[in-house]
Formats: structure tokens, C-alpha cells, sequence
């Protein structure tokens, strides 16, 4: 599969999404957002809810990997490659 500029972009407004829902499911079924430790201490948490907080959880990491992994390519080509990606994806006027 090869990850275009587009697919990439589509890949995260949908990741994005699923973010959103995962944390709105969350509060939905009475969770509160970032209380993992205080859900894990007795299972006091909806089962519903606490999974739905992993999985907010693990977006918000996959987020942030997906991010990093980005500003990696965008400096390999910047630093490394020098193949002037940066200075084609440009406005012309700019």
C-alpha cells in the first residue's frame, strides 16, 4: 500500500473521529475522561466505560505517533533526502 499525501490525510480525519467518539461514548455511559488509574482501583467504572477510555486512550497514542512519524518524514526530506518536497508543497504565490 503506498501512503500518499491524500490516504495519510484521510487515515487521520478518521482517526480523529474514532477519538471523538471514543471520549464522547465515554462520558455518555458516565465515565470520567483521564481517570484510568481511579476505573482500574476496585473497578469502580462501567465496564462500557472504561473500555471505552482505552480506547481514547490508545488513539490519543496512535495520534501521537502518527505525528511524530510525519514530522520524520517531513525532516528526512528536508535534512536528509534535500529533494525540495517542502518548497513544491507551497503555495506558487508564496
Amino acid at each position: 500500500i503506498e501512503f500518499t499525501p491524500e490516504r495519510y490525510a484521510k487515515l487521520l480525519a478518521i482517526r480523529l473521529g474514532l477519538h471523538e467518539l471514543a471520549r464522547r461514548l465515554h462520558e455518555i455511559v458516565g465515565g470520567e475522561p483521564n481517570k484510568v488509574v481511579r476505573a482500574l482501583d476496585g473497578l469502580k467504572a462501567q465496564p462500557l466505560a472504561l473500555a471505552a477510555e482505552w480506547v481514547h486512550i490508545a488513539g490519543a497514542v496512535l495520534l501521537v505517533a502518527a505525528l511524530a512519524g510525519h514530522l520524520g518524514i517531513v525532516l528526512r526530506h528536508a535534512l536528509v533526502l534535500r529533494d525540495g518536497l517542502l518548497r513544491r508543497m507551497l503555495p506558487k504565490g508564496g
